[in-house]
């Protein structure tokens, strides 16, 4: 696929959520090193993957795709920041492979497209709800596979209204990293162990917020449906205590030096003033 299209992406997540369902009965739980942890993926992970980078990687065009199971490999390459400048499909086979492990619905398939460094378009699939998200230019799109629904156009919930301090109706869904560094909060956390589902429910109103440290591959997918409908990107600067608006290329203000890592959280919201709320319940 040498450009991103609507209809050939979503065939490419519902193949990939086929081939989940599939090897399932062969699932092979594997282990890798992850800073001074240890993170479970599997051989579905990697089935994922690998038919993914067939389908989008074309080097000699200037296509190339970030994974991750595959990008120790590919930011260590001497090439790796020019290719970012080019075309550049991030992908994540499966975000939440605990949950898919456990059987638990929080789990989904990710696709970003990255062109000239510009987050541009994205696709999450949540298999288990049967539902798609996807961008086409500055709309967002819904497939719900459940419902027998073609595309249907996503229209933004009620985004705006502010938030209700210690409301018991909304819920912010942070990464476990950040969980672990809440002194005092008022509204209601989550952690679920998926950046994908989580993004989905807070892109839906069903979370207030996502907040998380993650990784390129587990947003990846999310910018560009944000961006799509008007929903403002922040990141929250650790040391100057302050939110920042995300910028649109990949910038060294907030990325570590291989650039699939953050230095501060990303801050999913539906407004600026919600989002310091929020902070300012977690941070305090």
């Amino acid at each position: 696929m040498d450009n991103w299209n609507r209809g050939a992406v979503l065939a490419l997540l519902l193949r990939a959520s086929r081939l989940a369902y599939r090897n399932k009965t062969n699932l092979q739980v594997l282990h890798k090193e992850e800073g001074n942890h240890k993170e479970i993926f599997t051989n579905v992970d990697i089935l994922i993957e690998n038919m993914l980078i067939k389908e989008l990687e074309r080097p000699s065009r200037g296509h190339f795709v970030l994974g991750e199971e595959t990008a120790q490999e590919k930011v260590n390459s001497p090439t790796f920041l020019s290719n970012l400048e080019q075309t550049m499909w991030i992908i994540d086979p499966i975000d939440g492979t605990q949950n898919f492990v456990l059987g638990l619905p929080m789990w989904g398939i990710s696709i970003g497209y990255l062109k000239g460094g510009k987050f541009c378009e994205g696709a999450i699939a949540l298999p288990d709800l049967g539902q798609v998200y996807i961008t086409d230019k500055d709309r967002v799109y819904v497939y719900n596979s459940r419902k027998k629904l073609a595309f249907t156009r996503y229209v933004k919930p009620s985004l705006l209204a502010p938030l209700v301090p210690q409301s018991t109706t909304k819920i912010i869904s942070i990464s476990t990293e950040i969980s672990r560094m809440v002194t005092k909060r008022h509204t209601p956390l989550h952690v679920n162990g998926s950046c994908s589902f989580s993004l989905c429910q807070t892109l839906s109103s069903s979370y207030a917020a996502y907040i998380g440290r993650a990784k390129i591959w587990d947003f990846a997918g999310a910018i560009a449906l944000f961006k799509a409908i008007g929903s403002p990107l922040f990141y929250y600067d650790m040391r100057r205590k302050s939110l920042q608006n995300f910028p649109d290329t990949i910038s060294t203000k907030i990325w570590k030096k291989n650039y699939t890592s953050l230095i501060h959280p990303l801050v999913f919201s539906n407004s600026q003033r919600n989002a310091r709320q929020l902070l300012a319940e977690l941070f305090a």
